[in-house]
């Protein structure tokens, strides 16, 4: 099921509780043109009952490097800035023509909930196994970083 919003007077998307201690986010990633703005759906699943889904890995940074690229989740504006190397992630992992359904701690933990975040922290390395893949994800190209992975 979408994750229900209660209506904001910002109009914005606001996380509601998992349903049970099995329960996880999974974000659909919806296709668009690499320079349309990204658009996402998050939705409640219990663990045994999940689609195939890709988990990400990447680098939050040390210091907050955030962007304000505009991110829509089930039809609503995202009112957090996220990391600046997820928003990249996202434009790159993103497909033209199809969805791509991602676990990604970020967005599918509801970060300003001390309760959540720990409890989902500790159902991560689980999280990852059932992953069908992990994408591991170092930033975009810098300082001719393409030459070393090729």
């Amino acid at each position: 099921m979408a994750d229900h919003y209660l209506p904001s007077p910002a109009g914005v998307y606001t996380y509601q509780a998992l349903e049970t201690p099995d329960s996880i986010r999974l974000l659909t990633l919806h296709p668009s043109p690499r320079d349309a703005p990204i658009t996402c759906t998050l939705t409640h699943i219990p663990m045994d009952q999940s689609p195939p889904y890709r988990a990400l890995s990447y680098e939050w940074g040390s210091q907050p490097d955030l962007s304000f690229a505009p991110l829509t989740i089930n039809n609503l504006p995202f009112s957090r800035p996220i990391q600046a190397n997820l928003s990249h992630a996202l434009v790159e992992i993103r497909s033209p023509n199809e969805d791509v359904t991602l676990w990604i701690d970020a967005l599918c933990i509801n970060q300003c909930s001390p309760l959540e975040k720990s409890h989902q922290v500790g159902l991560m390395s689980t999280i990852f196994r059932s992953a069908t893949s992990v994408i591991a994800w170092l930033g975009p190209e810098a300082d001719n970083s393409s030459v070393a992975m090729s």
